[in-house]
């Protein structure tokens, strides 16, 4: 997340002509609304904020292609989305300049083990960049507004069922900001650079 808000490499062109030109990060989600408000909250805010303005953000709906909500049928359909002459995506992309990503969850009802490593070789093969959440989503959230320390690691990594449609992150998030609902996360909330560098740190210490 962090090159987001990188100073982009100066004289980087789509072309021969003489100008600077926007480096595009295209993004693809498991989740069909979380995530995708969240980026698309983010890619405005890139968009209002970039001082060389040549960083654009792109999330990208779930393709017509990709039926189900997999993660390896979401990173197939990217496949071919970018395959496609026609597509939107492929007349977008740049491969000499932009980046590809998907984002998913790392839990143990989007893999198996088996598929897991076909989805990292599957996008290693196709260039694409993986961001995964472990367990999920609303972690990520979460490193934002609240420090990691105040929670048990294991607890937040267990993330039980808690009521019918809510897990623990589900209630720590809602309880820190007065309501959340996944289906309208009023992403703003999140989205600044103090809290999404803040996000970042936290995961890399989660990491180590």
């Amino acid at each position: 997340m962090s090159e987001f808000f990188r100073e982009p490499k100066p004289y980087m062109r789509r072309s021969n002509k003489s100008r600077e030109i926007r480096k595009a990060f295209f993004i693809a989600s498991e989740g069909k609304r979380t995530e995708f408000q969240y980026f698309e909250c983010l890619a405005s805010t890139v968009a209002l904020n970039s001082k060389s303005s040549l960083v654009s953000l792109y999330p990208l709906k779930q393709s017509s292609k990709a039926h189900k909500n997999h993660p390896l049928q979401i990173l197939e359909g990217f496949i071919e989305d970018l395959r496609d002459e026609e597509s939107s995506l492929s007349q977008k992309y740049d491969k000499n300049i932009d980046e590809l990503w998907i984002i998913c969850d790392r839990d143990k009802k989007s893999f198996t083990e088996k598929q897991y490593d076909a989805f990292l070789e599957l996008s290693s093969e196709n260039g694409i960049e993986i961001g995964v959440t472990n367990p999920c989503f609303e972690l990520w959230l979460l490193l934002h507004v609240d420090d990691i320390e105040n929670y048990s690691e294991q607890n937040l990594l267990a993330n039980a069922r808690k009521t019918n449609n809510k897990n623990e992150i589900d209630i720590i998030l809602e309880n820190i900001l007065g309501s959340f609902n996944k289906r309208r996360i009023l992403p703003k909330r999140f989205i600044n650079k103090k809290k999404i560098m803040k996000a970042i740190k936290q995961s890399e210490s989660l990491e180590s």
